[in-house]
């Protein structure tokens, strides 16, 4: 990385998460390391599995049921969010510096309250929420941001009442409610169809530019990584195997699985392709890279060697035996 660039504004570095369970440990998230720079929209790719949600949820401090950080830190304006106590990270962290967008719009609300009583309580939860009228006009405005149809009739209506495009723009507009430097946004497009997506990822990408927001996004699929984000991580069983510039990775991958990975989209060829095999189980994962079973460029090392991670280009890291110490020896 350049010396005179920006510092990242959430980093996570070396982060490795465990769950008990009554057939074993299982390490959900191994080394996992990511840098979020300042005014930019980072996507997180891979398969389903792979450990991308984890992730997120770990920066906000939900783990999973008999989860446990093992290793690594989660740092935020200089502070290690895995330090701070859960009453720091839920008043000043989540839903304060940092929002969130949840995957599936259609559970994300209570059914049997008004779509305006649950954004004004997201609201008010703010440590300095205007009040003056109950917060409704803040909320209006950034309904009106979100480009929700009716902004003031909207309140008094209930979730079932909105399509599932509208439900995605409200929960932006909560997202947005605590002015967060930071958005996560775990595969908000995923329950939706393409005409929708498309817009949706339209409004993320103004809102992100109008604001000075910086994002995480997560999702499975590369076309989407294409058309919002500037950077990416691609993430595989739980450990971080390639990140960089999106143009540059699209350009010349250099994971044998981030190349798979792209040549499974239907708009990268004419013959659709896959990838054989599935994600190893967290609770059973194999000796050296996780990817040596499925990968047709494994070498017998692979089995043996954990990769170490190596910058090859201009900010494009990648963890494998092809390249750097391991490549040479």
């Amino acid at each position: 990385m350049r010396q005179n660039a920006p510092g990242p504004l959430l980093e996570i570095r070396n982060l490795s998460l465990s769950v008990d369970t009554d057939e074993g440990q299982a390490r959900i998230l191994d080394s996992a390391n990511l840098a979020l720079m300042p005014g930019s929209i980072h996507g997180v790719v891979g398969e389903s599995g792979c450990g991308k949600s984890t992730l997120m949820r770990a920066v906000l401090g939900i783990l999973p049921k008999r989860g446990r950080v093992t290793e690594g830190k989660i740092v935020l304006g200089g502070r290690d969010l895995l330090s701070l106590s859960p009453a720091i990270l839920q008043r000043e962290v989540r839903g304060g510096q940092i929002g969130f967008i949840p995957q599936d719009p259609y559970q994300a609300f209570n059914p049997v309250f008004r779509v305006g009583t649950q954004l004004l309580e997201t609201f008010r939860a703010r440590p300095r929420a205007d009040r003056r009228d109950g917060g409704r006009a803040n909320i209006i405005s950034l309904l009106k941001a979100v480009q929700l149809p009716d902004p003031e009739g909207a309140l008094d209506r209930y979730p079932h009442q909105f399509s599932g495009g509208q439900r995605q723009r409200l929960l932006i507009a909560a997202a947005l409610a605590s002015s967060p430097a930071i958005i996560l946004a775990d595969e908000p497009t995923t329950a939706l169809d393409v005409t929708t997506q498309l817009q949706i990822l339209k409004l993320l990408r103004g809102l992100a530019e109008e604001r000075g927001l910086s994002m995480l996004f997560v999702t499975h699929d590369f076309g989407v990584v294409a058309q919002l984000c500037d950077t990416v991580t691609v993430m595989y069983a739980g450990q971080t195997v390639e990140s960089g510039p999106v143009s540059q990775i699209l350009a010349t991958p250099l994971h044998p699985y981030t190349r798979m990975l792209l040549a499974c989209h239907p708009d990268r060829g004419a013959a659709l392709a896959g990838i054989p095999g599935s994600v190893s189980s967290p609770l059973r994962p194999p000796s050296g890279c996780r990817f040596h079973p499925r990968c047709p460029s494994a070498k017998g090392e692979c089995s043996k060697v954990i990769p170490r991670r190596t910058e090859q280009a201009e900010n494009q890291d990648v963890q494998c035996v092809l390249y750097g110490a391991e490549a040479a020896a």
